[in-house]
């Protein structure tokens, strides 16, 4: 028997438990209330976690070294911005919440 094919669309699609269990929110609805966007809760209430290790290296290194060493050490100021997914790929959003939101997600 060959194997089962399964269509891309139906790893992507809205599942109402996902509110509860990823920290979804809807955002745009389509046709007979069908869920188009979400956004991430974690990033709405609480914003991105700062990681432990780049806040201790920012508090103690940065204040002892030159300016000119301080521009090369520092990192990428980290998004504010609240993340949006219209693909509904669990996969993805873990990830997002394990990288961005590691202390909530983890309680």
């Amino acid at each position: 028997m060959p194997p089962k094919i399964v269509s891309k669309d139906v790893h992507e699609k809205w599942n109402n438990s996902y509110q509860v269990d990823l920290a979804l929110r809807p955002t745009e609805y389509g046709v007979f209330d069908s869920v188009k966007s979400v956004a991430c809760r974690f990033c709405e209430v609480y914003g991105r976690e700062q990681d432990t290790d780049e806040a201790a290296i920012e508090d103690v290194v940065l204040p002892l070294l030159t300016p000119e060493e301080t521009r090369e050490q520092k990192h990428r100021k980290k998004a504010t911005k609240t993340q949006h997914w219209t693909k509904f790929r669990v996969d993805n959003i873990q990830k997002h919440h394990c990288e961005q939101h590691a202390r909530k997600w983890a309680a």
